[in-house]
């Protein structure tokens, strides 16, 4: 598994931010991942990128590491489709 970054972004989004150089291998995984986010309540919408992601969330973010877990154990149990 490649390495990772997951940050706030102000206090309403969340980004998963892979190192380069893309690959298709990560790319088809941040799309499922943008799929299986747009169904979780709290996250209002998604946007993937090149080799990252962010989640723009309903409420303003309270504790940061709780969000931050959350994306992280996302991503890793998210594959490629």
């Amino acid at each position: 598994m490649a390495p990772y970054r997951c940050y706030l972004l102000g206090e309403r989004a969340v980004v998963l931010e892979l190192p380069p150089p893309a690959s298709l291998a990560q790319q088809r995984r941040i799309w499922q991942l943008a799929r299986q986010l747009r169904a979780a309540a709290a996250v209002r919408e998604v946007v993937p990128g090149m080799n990252n992601l962010t989640a723009l969330l309903h409420e303003p973010v309270r504790d940061t590491q709780p969000v931050l877990d959350w994306l992280t154990a996302q991503w890793q149990q998210t594959s490629a489709s």
